[in-house]
């Protein structure tokens, strides 16, 4: 995997970190950096609809995700997602057009940050399609 030095600003905060992407020609099934949240702090909710389904958006649903623009998992792809400690799996329903200017492998629901690593915040992740 090739890895490419980016700068990422979680929540107006500037800092860097390093994500791996896969490398041209590499399985892109498997893709490591910066998982963030939304939903709920940032007053994302029930009247907000999912980019990929148009159902409601329930912040509180821990199996709801939301892919970059560039990433390569795409709609209705369910993927497990693993930070140092564990890993749950969750269904790409959403969009985050935002996340390639941050860096952003993935977007969590608020539910699913909250059961992957515990707390509100964000993690560096490895995800994988199942």
């Amino acid at each position: 995997m090739a890895r490419t030095k980016l700068n990422i600003v979680p929540q107006a905060v500037q800092t860097t970190e390093e994500v791996q992407r896969p490398s041209e020609g590499a399985s892109s099934e498997i893709v490591s950096g910066k998982a963030t949240y939304y939903g709920v702090d940032d007053g994302y909710g029930l009247q907000n609809t999912l980019g990929c389904t148009g159902e409601p958006f329930d912040p509180y649903d821990p199996k709801t995700a939301a892919r970059p623009e560039d990433s390569p998992f795409v709609c209705g792809d369910k993927v497990k997602v693993c930070d140092s400690d564990s890993c749950i799996d969750v269904e790409i329903k959403d969009t985050c057009p935002g996340c390639n200017d941050w860096g952003i492998v993935i977007d969590l629901s608020y539910g699913a940050i909250g059961e992957l690593t515990g707390y509100h915040g964000t993690a560096m992740v490895t995800i994988r399609k199942k």
